[in-house]
C-alpha cells in the first residue's frame, strides 16, 4: 500500500497475509467476533513451521552435506556483522516459519544496503527478474528518522504491507533499498517482539553507520520460501547464500570454516 493512497487516513491496517491464503485466517478469527463479539488477537505471523531442532538439523547435515559444515560462534551478533561487512550473502533460518507473502527475518536472506548494483546481480543470482527491488529491515530506534510520517503504531510497517517517503539521509546511505521515486517498504523490528533482529541491526549501525538491511525472502525466483533445514543447506550448498545462520549455530562451506570462525 503507498502512502499517497491513504492522505488524510489516520490509521490503516493491511492484513499480512493480504492473498488467498489468508481467507481462512481471516474466516477463523471472524467468526468469534460475529458470534460472541470476541476479539482474536493475532500478535505475529510466525504461524508457519519450526525450523527444527538444532541436533536433528546438524546430524542432517553432517550425513548428507559433506561440502558443508557449521560452527557456534562466542558473539553469534558480531561474527553476522563481520560476514556483512566482507560483503557476505546470509541466509536466516531460524524459529517458526512466516505465514504470508512477506519474510519477515525468520526465512530472509539478508545484505547490506550500500550496494546500488544490487538488484543486478542478487536478484540474478536467486534467478529474479532485475526491476524486483529490494526492502529494507529496520529496529524502532531509527524508523522515525529514516521514514517521513511512521508512527509507533503503525501495525502494517512491521510486515512490509506498506511504503513510506524516505528521509534524505537514509537514501544516501541505504540506496539499496530505496526505489526509485524515493520510497521503501520497511519492515519495522521492535525489541520486544524480535530482540534478535534488534540487537542485530544494533551491532551493525554501530559498526557501519546504516541503520537498515535488506530483507529479501529465502527462496529463488517462483519456488517456494525454504521452509525446513534440507531446503536451507541446498540453497547454501547451490550458491545461492553464502552462510547460513540456523539459530545459534553458523552453517558455511567446509573451506571457508576456519576464516570466520
Amino acid at each position: 500500500m503507498d502512502t499517497f493512497i491513504v492522505e488524510g487516513v489516520k490509521q490503516i491496517y493491511i492484513l499480512p497475509c493480504m492473498g488467498d491464503g489468508g481467507l481462512a485466517l481471516a474466516a477463523a478469527v471472524s467468526v468469534p467476533y460475529l458470534k460472541m463479539k470476541n476479539k482474536v488477537h493475532v500478535p505475529n505471523m510466525l504461524l508457519g513451521p519450526t525450523s527444527g531442532k538444532t541436533v536433528d538439523n546438524i546430524n542432517l547435515l553432517n550425513l548428507k552435506y559433506p561440502t558443508l559444515t557449521y560452527f557456534k560462534p562466542n558473539d553469534i551478533y558480531k561474527t553476522i556483522v563481520n560476514l556483512l561487512k566482507n560483503n557476505k550473502v546470509i541466509g536466516l533460518f531460524r524459529g517458526r516459519m512466516e505465514f504470508g507473502p512477506r519474510a519477515l527475518c525468520n526465512r530472509s536472506i539478508i545484505y547490506h544496503c550500500k550496494d546500488k548494483t544490487i538488484n543486478d546481480w542478487l536478484n540474478k543470482r536467486m534467478n529474479r527478474t532485475e526491476f524486483m527491488p529490494f526492502a529494507p529491515v529496520v529496529s524502532e530506534d531509527f524508523a522515525s528518522r529514516s521514514f517521513k510520517n511512521w508512527q509507533y503504531n503503525n501495525i502494517a510497517a512491521e510486515y512490509m504491507t506498506i511504503t513510506y517517503d524516505c528521509e534524505e539521509k537514509f537514501i544516501e546511505s541505504c540506496p539499496a533499498v530505496v526505489h526509485i521515486d524515493n520510497t521503501a517498504r520497511p519492515q519495522i523490528v521492535y525489541k520486544n517482539k524480535d530482540p534478535f533482529m534488534y540487537n542485530l541491526l544494533s551491532e551493525w549501525y554501530k559498526a557501519s553507520d546504516q541503520v537498515a538491511l535488506i530483507n529479501t525472502s529465502f527462496n529463488k525466483h517462483e519456488e517456494p520460501i525454504v521452509c525446513d533445514a534440507k531446503d536451507a543447506f541446498d540453497a547454501l550448498k547451490s550458491g545461492m547464500i553464502d552462510f547460513i545462520v540456523m539459530n545459534e549455530e553458523i552453517i558455511v562451506h567446509l573451506k571457508e570454516r576456519e576464516t570466520y570462525n
